[in-house]
């Protein structure tokens, strides 16, 4: 959590009434690891910084509304523009300048950390990102002795490259006679597991497929009951398949389990495939 003492806040709100600029220093209470500012994210998206607005408080200082257009969702889930909420910046000829909180510029390519509209970490969860599609802190918020480089290209997966894989296996199924129920992927960080729910009928057996992107070692696919209870399950592999018939009709769960990912990765990118005959 961090905190700015309510003295130091109230005296900079007081200040930033009677002069056109004040400045106020902060630091982190905790700095934060990509999993924690995972963890505490509603959102994680990636896009461009289209305006900008301040605003004066209820509590008598100033913050800026920033809306990003969005260019791709890595967590959670969002529309075509975001909208966040950084601490400081200008009103009515006023400034409040906030030592440690990101400053956001309009036409900018931003990463960010987002619960709600409040940027995760205070202003950790803000990250620039340049043409090289590498996001670092370089908004004014940059934290001593940790200094994150994130290859968006890898590091919350490659989608992709899991769809294509995907792709590849829909079409030897339905060569083999399966018809195709449904596709679809997700991202895993690591140990986790993505279940969807499904409907499946006695007496049709299904196929599942899954394909891992490649950022962690294996895709672990398999198969519960409703209660959560294992059915089945495959054996690991970067691609990886399981032919299942079910004793009764009912609610089922295919998950895809991601054990470990590969360095620099947080989030590693998956497709399955469900066929049936």
């Amino acid at each position: 959590m961090t905190w700015i003492p309510r003295t130091l806040a109230v005296a900079a709100a007081m200040c930033a009434c009677a002069v056109p600029s004040v400045g106020l220093a902060t630091t982190y209470a905790q700095v934060m690891s990509v999993d924690q500012l995972i963890e505490r994210s509603e959102r994680v998206v990636k896009g461009t910084v289209t305006a900008t607005q301040g605003r004066w408080t209820d509590k008598g200082y100033i913050e800026t509304l920033v809306t990003v257009e969005v260019d791709e969702v890595y967590v959670g889930q969002a529309g075509d523009t975001v909208t966040v909420v950084a601490p400081g910046g200008t009103v009515e000829g006023k400034t409040l300048s906030i030592d440690g909180a990101p400053t956001f510029e309009v036409g900018a390519r931003v990463l960010v950390f987002a619960d709600g509209k409040k940027i995760v970490g205070f202003g950790q969860g803000a990250f620039g990102v340049d043409g090289d599609n590498v996001a670092t802190r370089s908004l004014g918020n940059e934290v001593a002795h940790q200094h994150l480089r994130l290859e968006l290209a890898k590091a919350f997966g490659q989608p992709d490259r899991a769809q294509e894989c995907i792709n590849q296996h829909i079409h030897a199924s339905t060569d083999d006679g399966w018809k195709l129920r449904g596709a679809t992927g997700t991202r895993l960080g690591r140990e986790d597991v993505s279940m969807w729910r499904v409907n499946l009928i006695e007496g049709l057996e299904y196929r599942f497929n899954a394909c891992a992107d490649g950022t962690f070692g294996a895709a672990h696919l398999l198969v519960a009951d409703a209660d959560g209870a294992q059915l089945a399950r495959a054996e690991p592999g970067a691609e990886t398949s399981l032919t299942f018939k079910p004793a009764s009709s009912g609610i089922y769960f295919v998950g895809v389990y991601a054990e470990a990912l590969t360095e620099g990765v947080w989030r590693g990118a998956a497709s399955m495939s469900i066929h049936y005959r």
